[in-house]
C-alpha cells in the first residue's frame, strides 16, 4: 500500500537550517537539503493575511484565501471546500491527521484525527482519544501563564494509554518542576509538547496503515516569534531583552535540533521504502523583526485568565476561548449580548491606549486581540469607558514575550521523490495550494 507522510513544520526558516546545517548540527536535514527535491512556496501578498492559520486551510483545500475565506483561527468549521483527508476518504482512503492547523474532521471516515489544542470543538476520531485532547487544550489554551497541577496526574496516565514513552514522561515531568523554580525555563515545555505528538504520530503510523499521514508541530515558530534575538543577538538592539529566556539559552537551535531528532527517526523508519512519499513543508516563513527595537520592542501580553477577565468587566455568561499570544475570541447567545460586549471592551484602556482592538468574527462571536505593546515601567490601571477602575494591568497580563521574527510569505518543501507533476516539474518557486494535489497525485495516480 502506498503511504503519503506530511510533516507541517509550520513557518521554519530555511536560511535558520543552512546556517546549522553548516556546523553540523542538523544532519537530518542537511541529508534532505543534499538529496532530496526543494521548492519555495509563495503565498498571499497581502501581510495581514500572512497567519498560519490561514495558510495552512490553503495547503489543506488547495483554495486561496480570497477562495476559502477562513480567517481566525478556529474558524474551520465555516470552511466550505472539504480538505484532502476527506477527499481521500471518498476514494476509500484512510488517514491519521495528528494537529492539522484550524483543521476539523468533516466527512472523512475512518482513520485517526486528533485537532489542533486551539480547536473550539473537540472533533477527535476515535473517541477513546478525546481526553488525551482535551487534556492538552485545556493546557496549552492557558499559554503557561497558569497552571492546573490537579491535573498533571490525569495527563501521565492518559499519556501511557497512548503508548508515550516513560522517558518522555519523565522528562515532561522535570520540566513541569523545572519551570516552576525558573519560569523563564518554560519555552521549553512546547519543544517537548512537540516531541509528544511525533511519538504519537509514530505510534499510531505503527498500529494503523492508513495512506495519508499528516503531522503539525508549531514550537520552532513560536521560538522564532519570541528568541530570533538569542539566535542573532546582533541584528537587535541588546538593551532588550526576552522576558521568558535565560541569558545562557539559544531556543531555536534546541528547537531545530529537536525537529532533526524527528525526522530522523521518520527517515529512518520510512524513507527506505519505496512505497512511501515524504514531504516536510512549512507554508510560510519567519525573518528578524525589527521595526520597534527603538521604542523597547514589541510587547506581547497574554491574559492569565481569560474567563475571569470577562466576569470582572461585567461580561458574565459569556464563554472566552483562548487562542495564540495575545489574541481570544467570545461567544455570544444574542445580538445584544454581542453589542454590550463589543462597547465593553473596546471601550477599555490603559493610559492613552486603547487596551483591546475588538472585531465581530460572525455573526455570535467577536475576536479580540490585546492592542498595546509598549513597555510598562509601572503598574497602571485598567479604565473602563467611564473612566473607572477595573483592574491594575500587571494583576491580570503577563508580559508572554519581546516580538523578534516576522511572517515572510516565503515557505519551504522538501520532497524525497520526483512526482513528475505538472505543478512541480522545471519550478523553484510554486504556489502554495499546489501542495494541495501531491498527496491525492501520488497515492491515486493521477
Amino acid at each position: 500500500m502506498k503511504k503519503f507522510i506530511q510533516l507541517e513544520f509550520n513557518e521554519v526558516s530555511r536560511p535558520i537550517i543552512a546556517e546549522m546545517v553548516k556546523q553540523g548540527l542538523l544532519p537530518n536535514f542537511s541529508k534532505i537539503e543534499k538529496s532530496w527535491n526543494r521548492f519555495e512556496t509563495e503565498s498571499e501578498a497581502d501581510y495581514q493575511c500572512l497567519e498560519p492559520w490561514i495558510q495552512w486551510v490553503t495547503v489543506h483545500t488547495g483554495k486561496s484565501f480570497s477562495e476559502h475565506k477562513i480567517f481566525r483561527l478556529g474558524d474551520s468549521r465555516q470552511l466550505q471546500f472539504k480538505q484532502i483527508w476527506e477527499l481521500l476518504s471518498e476514494k476509500d482512503i484512510e488517514s491519521i491527521c495528528i494537529s492539522p492547523m484550524n483543521a476539523h474532521r468533516g466527512n472523512a471516515r475512518g482513520g485517526v484525527f486528533v485537532p489542533d489544542p486551539w480547536a473550539k470543538e473537540n472533533d477527535t476520531y476515535p473517541n477513546d482519544l478525546s481526553s488525551l485532547w482535551e487534556f492538552i487544550s485545556s493546557r496549552v489554551q492557558t499559554h503557561a501563564t497558569r497552571s492546573k497541577r490537579k491535573s498533571l496526574l490525569d495527563g501521565v496516565l492518559l499519556f501511557s494509554r497512548v503508548g508515550m514513552r516513560w522517558g518522555l514522561m519523565f522528562r515532561i515531568g522535570i520540566q513541569i518542576l523545572k519551570q516552576r523554580v525558573q519560569p523563564k525555563s518554560s519555552w521549553y515545555l512546547s519543544c517537548l509538547f512537540d516531541e509528544f505528538l511525533a511519538d504519537l504520530f509514530l505510534s499510531t503510523m505503527s498500529k494503523k496503515n492508513a495512506g495519508f499521514n499528516l503531522l503539525f508541530m508549531n514550537s520552532v515558530a513560536h521560538l522564532q516569534h519570541h528568541f530570533w534575538r538569542k539566535f542573532e543577538p546582533h541584528k537587535f538592539d541588546s538593551k532588550v531583552n526576552a522576558p521568558d529566556c535565560l541569558a545562557s539559552e539559544n531556543p531555536i537551535r534546541r528547537g531545530l535540533q529537536l525537529y532533526d531528532k524527528i525526522l530522523g527517526k521518520i527517515l529512518d523508519r520510512y524513507e527506505g521504502d519505496s512505497n512511501v512519499c515524504i514531504l516536510v513543508a512549512t507554508a510560510l516563513s519567519q525573518v528578524p523583526y525589527l521595526e520597534k527595537e527603538i521604542e523597547g520592542g514589541m510587547n506581547y501580553y497574554r491574559l492569565n485568565s481569560h474567563q475571569d477577565f470577562l466576569n470582572r468587566v461585567g461580561l458574565d455568561g459569556l464563554k472566552a476561548y483562548p487562542l495564540m499570544s495575545r489574541d481570544w475570541q467570545i461567544e455570544c447567545d444574542s445580538e445584544t449580548s454581542l453589542i454590550e460586549a463589543e462597547t465593553v471592551l473596546a471601550g477599555l484602556n490603559i493610559g492613552n491606549d486603547f487596551l483591546f482592538q475588538v472585531s465581530r468574527n460572525s455573526s455570535s462571536s467577536l475576536f479580540i486581540e490585546t492592542k498595546v505593546t509598549r513597555k510598562f515601567n509601572v503598574d497602571e490601571p485598567i479604565l473602563n469607558k467611564n473612566g473607572h477602575i477595573v483592574g491594575i494591568f500587571s494583576e491580570v497580563f503577563t508580559r508572554v514575550a519581546v516580538k523578534s521574527g516576522h511572517h515572510s510569505s516565503v515557505g519551504y518543501v522538501w520532497l524525497n521523490r520526483d512526482l513528475r507533476s505538472n505543478e512541480l516539474k522545471n519550478h523553484r518557486s510554486i504556489p502554495l495550494a499546489t501542495l494541495f494535489h501531491l498527496p491525492s497525485n501520488y497515492l491515486l495516480g493521477s
